[in-house]
């Protein structure tokens, strides 16, 4: 087992990091306006109460200007601006301006309470819905009819999606430079793009993936993306490997880099006294990870990769390359070269054969399975509970709880006929009634709405 300290790592968790789980919600519906003209020389005007606003809706979008979810560690509850009130003259109330919320490339959008997978964004600019608006309510201009002349109500926005995500990246990269810390991965990237990696003498540089665009000769470009934290016992949660073994899921090639002299986490303080462990342990160990942690990612492509050989003893190197093809799956690594990344050695022939393998291997990334997503767009508060309370006079009082009825409640005036009929027609619209019916409900009963009493009678129960 490699010597990985825990706790040298809690700081580089707090710089990479590509999980988190954020709370939204999107804007309200902004409420009908319930007026009347009110003009000179007009008697009794007519209603002329504006629609609501539609809420602002909430939406992802997919951008290159981020690699990683760290800001969403310290903004984690988002909320849309809610559509405001129609006002007199039939205007229509403003509605509020979507909330964009912009992720890395490759981000997974998950629903934890739902248990499904409702977007994969992987391309600049892409966008998914997680919350609408909720749609602005009718005036009371609306509602006037043959049978209502005056309608002194209006109808209630629709109430804003509330949901929990979870937003998962794996980084979207043509080629995956895998291997032990310290083989030269960083190195090797900072030679052939323009990435400026963190490069240095000692294990664990690297504790965030380094992106890097590289050019063809072609004039084509790739990207090459160097996996950090790769140790023994990664696939089970050691070290950062865990973390980041995810992010090759979706490259197209591998490039294994070993280094020749053996050095890992466990001998790096034996450097001084040349005690180095067999490299070929090294990249047997990184193969058997990839295995542990997805049998189908153990099959991708590789070319291998022998690092560091400035200084290393032609014999012997000699010698290393033919161990090391004694053990190459011949279905999996398609070549092995020898270089020294420090000194550029071996990496022209090298970028040389990336690309002719990119070329010549078939892509195999395919899009995540998504499920249909039917939270995004519910607004529907309409499910209702009933209690029953009997009463003394042997009647009995049915309180009602229903998201729909109450916002239709807040916004009519219960001394006018017309709106009293809104209410029951809203009532026996949701099934309220017929399920009072069904639980023995009879006339003389009372029903509760929002904290008011209505007497049951015949005309409601027919």
């Amino acid at each position: 087992m490699s010597g990985y300290d825990p706790a040298c790592y809690n700081q580089s968790l707090l710089m990479f990091i590509d999980k988190v789980t954020i709370k939204l919600a999107s804007g309200r519906g902004g409420h009908g306006a319930s007026s009347f003209r009110q003009e000179k020389f007009i008697a009794n005007g007519g209603p002329n109460g504006g629609d609501g606003g539609r809420g602002a809706s909430v939406i992802l979008e997919a951008s290159h200007d981020l690699s990683t979810l760290l800001d969403f560690k310290f903004k984690a509850i988002y909320k849309a601006d809610d559509g405001k009130r129609g006002g007199r003259s039939n205007k229509t109330g403003p509605s509020g301006e979507d909330y964009i919320i912009k992720v890395p490339l490759g981000t997974v959008v998950k629903d934890p309470n739902a248990d499904i997978t409702i977007g994969d964004l992987t391309y600049e600019g892409q966008r998914l819905l997680v919350a609408e608006g909720g749609r602005g309510g009718r005036g009371n201009t609306k509602f006037k009819s043959n049978k209502t002349k005056v309608p002194n109500f209006s109808e209630p926005g629709d109430p804003s999606i509330e949901r929990e995500l979870e937003l998962e990246l794996k980084m979207i990269a043509d080629v995956g430079i895998i291997g032990f810390p310290n083989a030269g991965k960083s190195t090797l990237i900072s030679k052939v793009s323009a990435s400026k990696a963190k490069v240095a003498d000692y294990a664990f540089t690297t504790i965030m993936p380094n992106l890097g665009v590289v050019r063809k000769e072609s004039g084509d470009a790739y990207v090459m993306a160097d996996i950090p934290g790769i140790i023994e016992g990664a696939s089970e949660g050691q070290g950062l490997g865990h973390e980041f073994l995810r992010h090759i899921e979706r490259t197209q090639l591998l490039v294994h880099m070993v280094d020749v002299w053996g050095l890992t986490a466990s001998n790096m303080d034996e450097f001084q006294h040349k005690s180095f462990e067999n490299p070929l342990h090294n990249f047997i160990q990184v193969n058997y990870e990839l295995f542990n942690y997805s049998p189908k990612l153990a099959k991708r492509k590789q070319i291998v990769v022998l690092n560091k050989i400035e200084g290393y003893p032609d014999d012997e190197l000699e010698k290393l390359v033919k161990e090391f093809e004694e053990h190459m799956d011949p279905d999996v690594c398609l070549k092995l070269f020898t270089i020294s990344a420090v000194t550029g050695e071996g990496i022209t022939e090298l970028r040389r054969y990336i690309e002719q393998a990119l070329d010549e291997i078939p892509k195999e990334f395919k899009e995540i399975e998504l499920d249909h997503d039917p939270i995004a767009t519910d607004h529907d508060d309409s499910n209702f509970q009933i209690v029953k309370q009997d009463q003394s006079d042997k009647t009995i009082k049915w309180m009602v709880h229903c998201g729909k009825l109450e916002r239709h409640m807040k916004l009519v005036n219960l001394k006018e006929p017309d709106s009293l009929y809104h209410i029951f027609r809203v009532t026996k619209g949701l099934g309220i009634i017929d399920a009072i019916k069904s639980k023995g409900g009879k006339e003389g009963d009372s029903l509760n709405i929002d904290g008011v009493d209505f007497e049951v009678n015949d005309a409601l129960l027919i």
